[in-house]
């Protein structure tokens, strides 16, 4: 069939084929009596196919919409990776082909092109291969058609799951189809920086222990050493804050009608005491990161897809089927609550009663692996609140 004055093409069903050491598969078209040749390499074993074309007559040559990998759009949640069209450029950034539009980019412009779904990706490096390229994008379908009329050329079909081994030394911008740094809609550096150090660091647990869950969990208790100079700061800041609540009582006794007056006397309190009375937030505000990354992490790589924990957790990835997990972290969050020194703000205090409710519905459709993190960290939690404020603060009088 003509097309543009030239060749139509689609490519054989190269995944059925098998091979136990490198073979080449050509394939001879005619158009007019004019010859084209394409030669496929397959390895016996990766990811890679070399397509090598051969058009001595000049043929203008298109590879027609089909080029989509087996792959098409997917329904996209808030917060979830991106999945469609995608294309790399000279400067080495990955690109989404979000509009549902055709476009067309000159050659040497793009150096990859492909498309992605959560967890795998098919793409052509274009590096050495004069061709124009089309994008096309129409709601849950993406493909990609290219054009050129060279007499000899070549380029790399491949396709392959989003390892972070295999993207990390591919073309430069793959490893970014796996959205390490997704934060409120937005990709952000911090939370990517945590999210690649911490899997690989979870890589290298794996590799000892079998088990991303237990990984997990000596992540947690790092983390959670790491953080305790904070969390020192923290309940002690709420151990003095629970000491003032007498001389607060006083102050809202005494400017009942002014409340300018009331809180520019706490304020004064404060002040005199030396005592932040946001300190208590402070680790908090501080894990939100590493949360993110973790939640990033278990949710977009394909390495913990299908990873097993123990018992009923069959897959990290993937919410607990019984909601066992998301209620045993509920159960900790009232535990540490009931544990946390009371604030004088009524409204305060009903807000971090109802919270464990509120974390716990949320909760429920989290990645386990993600449940197990958060459970973990509120039982290291409540031993360290314990301890210290049983046994430590309760000496220690407000300044």
């Amino acid at each position: 069939n003509a097309v543009r004055n030239g060749l139509q093409w689609g490519p054989p069903f190269l995944p059925y084929l098998s091979v136990t050491s490198p073979s080449t598969l050509s394939l001879i078209y005619s158009f007019n009596n004019h010859p084209v040749t394409l030669s496929y390499t397959l390895p016996p074993q990766g990811y890679h196919v070399t397509v090598s074309v051969d058009n001595p007559d000049h043929l203008h040559l298109v590879f027609l919409p089909g080029l989509n990998f087996g792959m098409s759009d997917e329904t996209q949640f808030i917060g979830t990776e991106f999945q469609g069209p995608i294309y790399g450029t000279p400067d080495g950034k990955m690109n989404e082909f979000k509009k549902d539009i055709s476009e067309v980019f000159p050659p040497t412009s793009l150096t990859w092109v492909g498309n992605e779904t959560k967890y795998f990706i098919g793409y052509i490096s274009l590096k050495g291969f004069p061709a124009s390229t089309e994008i096309i994008k129409d709601k849950t379908n993406s493909f990609i058609r290219l054009s050129f009329n060279n007499a000899h050329a070549s380029l790399t079909l491949t396709g392959e799951p989003k390892r972070y081994s295999l993207l990390k030394s591919a073309e430069p911008g793959l490893l970014d189809t796996v959205d390490f740094g997704w934060f409120l809609f937005g990709r952000i550096t911090l939370v990517s920086f945590l999210a690649k150090f911490l899997f690989v660091f979870l890589s290298t647990l794996y590799t000892h222990m079998q088990n991303y869950g237990f990984a997990i969990i000596f992540v947690t208790l790092l983390i959670k050493i790491l953080f305790s100079p904070l969390a020192y700061m923290s309940f002690r800041s709420m151990n003095q804050m629970q000491q003032l609540q007498p001389e607060i009582k006083k102050l809202q006794a005494k400017y009942k009608d002014d409340k300018a007056q009331l809180n520019a006397a706490m304020m004064e309190l404060y002040k005199e005491r030396r005592i932040n009375p946001l300190g208590g937030c402070l680790p908090v505000i501080v894990q939100i990161p590493v949360f993110v990354a973790l939640y990033n992490i278990l949710n977009n790589t394909v390495e913990l897809r299908q990873a097993p924990f123990l018992l009923w957790i069959h897959d990290l990835s993937i919410k607990d089927p019984y909601y066992i997990f998301p209620i045993i972290m509920g159960i900790t969050m009232v535990i540490q609550t009931k544990l946390t020194p009371s604030t004088p703000d009524p409204m305060q205090r009903r807000i971090m009663l109802f919270l464990p409710v509120v974390m716990t519905f949320f909760f429920l459709n989290f990645p386990s692996g993600l449940v197990l993190y958060w459970i973990v960290n509120n039982l290291l939690t409540i031993g360290q609140q314990y301890v210290l404020m049983r046994y430590v603060f309760k000496t220690i009088p407000a300044k």
